[in-house]
C-alpha cells in the first residue's frame, strides 16, 4: 500500500510538471548588431502554447546619451588609440571633467576643464575594459564602458 502511494505521488508530480511546462510562454531576446559589432537593436520574442509569436523591438541608444539636455558622444568604441568625446548643448560657464578608470576602478587619468570636443589618448594603455566618466557642470556624471583593442 505504501509503495502504491509513493507511485501515485510520483505520477501526480510528473503530471503537474508537464502541465506547468505546457502552460508557460517562452521568452527569447535577440540583439541586432551593425557591421562594427555595436548593438543597435533589442528584440523580445514571446511564444505562447499555440506557437504564436509576438515581438517587441527597441533601438539601442548606447552610442549617444542625452543627459540633462547635453548630448554626449564617445567614439570610436572600441578604440585603438584616440577616443573622441563630443558634447553639445552646453552653457559657456559649464565645466567639463573627464575621468578614466580601469576595470578595477583605479583612476588612470583626470582631465579637468575640457573643451566641448576633447580627445583622450589611450595609446599607452593595455588592451581591456575601461570606464570613462563625463561630468558636465553640476549634472550627474555619465559613465561609458570603453573597449581598448590592439
Amino acid at each position: 500500500m505504501k509503495k502504491m502511494k509513493t507511485n501515485n505521488k510520483i505520477i501526480v508530480s510528473l503530471f503537474m510538471l508537464f502541465l506547468g511546462l505546457g502552460l508557460s510562454a517562452q521568452n527569447k531576446i535577440q540583439f541586432g548588431y551593425d557591421k562594427n559589432g555595436n548593438r543597435i537593436q533589442r528584440k523580445l520574442i514571446v511564444t505562447d502554447n499555440n506557437e504564436n509569436q509576438r515581438t517587441a523591438s527597441t533601438p539601442d541608444t548606447s552610442k549617444t546619451v542625452v543627459a540633462n539636455e547635453h548630448v554626449i558622444g564617445v567614439f570610436p568604441n572600441p578604440t585603438q588609440n584616440m577616443l573622441n568625446v563630443n558634447i553639445t548643448h552646453i552653457e559657456t560657464n559649464e565645466l567639463i571633467d573627464l575621468f578614466l578608470s580601469d576595470e578595477g576602478g583605479r583612476s588612470i587619468l583626470t582631465l579637468k576643464n575640457q573643451a566641448s570636443t576633447s580627445v583622450v589618448n589611450m595609446e599607452n594603455y593595455k588592451t581591456g575594459v575601461y570606464y570613462l566618466q563625463v561630468k558636465v557642470g553640476n549634472d550627474k556624471p555619465s559613465i561609458y564602458k570603453i573597449m581598448k583593442i590592439e
